[in-house]
């Protein structure tokens, strides 16, 4: 059984909590790695170690059949010897993750992205982190991709579907700037610097969390601001096999694609297009 001290160097070694997005996953994965360097190993070790009585706890609180409070956040991040970003990070994640109101979620979320911020991303990664932080931003870029549209602030307040202060626009302009999505010719003349932005797989999971989670409020939003007949909300429960499953993830990235080949083709009004595939049931907890 692993010492104190010798948990803190496993932990120390172990990937980034700033890496995770839930405190469950991080714990079940640092556990399993406790399990292949210390023989034997149990959850009821593990709980020792991070501080608890010698119970189950700890397998209790990866399951979510109970409820990791900041007070043992802070306990585990005493005894895995977090410090600094590391330690608040982790505490707020457990804060975000307890926080039933949306607000309160949103305001620990953005906690979390600043500690990650300051020791993880190179200025590439950092660029990419700010566009994905509000939703607003891939928005009003896109506006710059036609010569027609809307160009001051005011117009596009007054022509959005969803609410956005004037100062906001204004500061998300000079910032898309700042940021080089989009570029001033010496006439004062905005557009877009490039066609189509993607997000590179070693962006960082939390900014990209964030953006769908907003779009996804969004997509709620729209039922109501949004008249019927210019929309589209569609959902499906369906039972899948593995195989299926695969085939339908496939078709909806083709899908995708597809989209965006036809915004290079007719350009139009903006749209948002979010996709939702999840599982109700847990892995392994799945009635056949």
């Amino acid at each position: 059984m692993p010492s104190k001290y010798s948990l803190k160097k496993i932990a120390e070694n172990h990937e980034k909590v700033t890496s995770f997005v839930t405190y469950q996953e991080y714990l079940e994965s640092l556990y399993n790695e406790v399990k292949t360097k210390v023989k034997p190993y149990s959850w009821i070790e593990f709980a020792n170690d991070l501080g608890f009585s010698r119970t189950n706890v700890l397998r209790l609180f990866v399951n979510n059949e109970r409820l990791l409070t900041s007070k043992s956040a802070v306990k585990i991040s005493s005894a895995l010897g977090f410090v600094g970003a590391e330690k608040r990070y982790f505490e707020n994640l457990v804060k975000f993750q307890n926080s039933k109101k949306t607000q309160d979620r949103d305001q620990y979320f953005i906690k979390m992205l600043g500690e990650k911020n300051k020791n993880t991303y190179g200025e590439l990664d950092e660029r990419q982190t700010k566009y994905l932080s509000e939703w607003y931003f891939p928005v009003l870029r896109e506006l710059f991709a036609n010569p027609e549209s809307l160009k001051d602030p005011e117009g596009i307040r007054d022509a959005l579907n969803f609410p956005l202060r004037l100062d906001t626009i204004k500061l998300a302009l000079e910032q898309l700037l700042k940021m080089e999505y989009l570029v001033q010719d010496e006439f004062g003349k905005i557009s877009i610097k490039d066609s189509l932005v993607e997000t590179p797989k070693h962006v960082d999971s939390l900014s990209v969390t964030r953006f769908h989670q907003q779009m996804i409020d969004l997509g709620k939003e729209s039922l109501t601001r949004v008249k019927e007949d210019e929309r589209s909300i569609q959902a499906l429960t369906v039972r899948l096999n593995p195989k299926s499953f695969a085939n339908l993830q496939q078709k909806l990235s083709d899908l995708i694609a597809e989209a965006l080949a036809m915004e290079e083709a007719s350009g139009g009004d903006i749209y948002q297009l979010n996709i939702q595939l999840f599982p109700f049931l847990k892995q392994g907890e799945k009635n056949d």
